[in-house]
């Protein structure tokens, strides 16, 4: 059975990321409770950790802010704690020349650094 304070609301999506795309994946966080996000692909990525506001600058080419992320990886792994409770974006964008497929597996626990 499992852990009822860790579950995976996205788990192991295998897309195919087009050249110049990306794909997200909608976290509904409390406060103090760590989204995992786990990444891997046969080209390179980037992965962002994003609020609504920041996603909606990346949809309109926009400079835009991450709570956490990695460039041009093929595998990599984001670690973000809520401050409050929200909706954050797990972020898989295609950096390579060239369709990308990924495996995406997110957990969501409650942190053991949240505040008591």
């Amino acid at each position: 059975m499992q852990n009822p304070s860790e579950f995976k609301p996205e788990s192991n999506k295998n897309p195919t990321i087009p050249k110049g795309d990306y794909t997200s994946y909608d976290i509904d966080l409390d406060e103090g409770v760590e989204v995992i996000g786990e990444v891997t692909a046969n080209g390179e990525v980037n992965l962002y950790i994003l609020d609504q506001d920041n996603l909606n600058s990346l949809d309109v080419g926009e400079e835009f802010w991450s709570e956490t992320g990695e460039e041009a990886v093929e595998k990599g792994t984001l670690r973000f704690t809520a401050t409050e409770k929200g909706k954050w974006f797990l972020i898989v964008e295609n950096a390579d020349t060239k369709d990308v497929s990924v495996t995406v597996n997110i957990r969501k626990a409650r942190s053991n650094t949240a505040p008591a």
